[in-house]
């Protein structure tokens, strides 16, 4: 991915989407991985974009292509799961 401009609204709709899944509730979060050039660190867009609590790491490039958003965080943000996926 090129345009970092998209990515927060990309974490947004795959959050969304983990969140949306009704099979197994995501008991510890929902993990995204998101690879761009040049590698955006996904875990502090994420907490630009208000997922507080995200855990990622910055120690490696593949690391940085790395966020869990908490449950808690998913809860406040869309409702109690599973969420719709619109």
């Amino acid at each position: 991915m090129h345009d970092s401009a998209a990515v927060p609204g990309i974490i947004e709709r795959v959050a969304r989407l983990g969140w949306s899944v009704g099979d197994v509730e995501p008991d510890t979060g929902v993990f995204i991985r998101l690879r761009t050039k040049p590698q955006l660190v996904i875990g502090e867009v994420a907490e630009q974009q208000g997922w507080s609590g995200s855990a990622y790491a910055t120690s490696t490039e593949e690391l940085k292509e790395l966020v869990l958003i908490p449950s808690d965080a998913l809860e406040d943000h869309f409702g109690r799961w599973p969420g719709g996926s619109r």
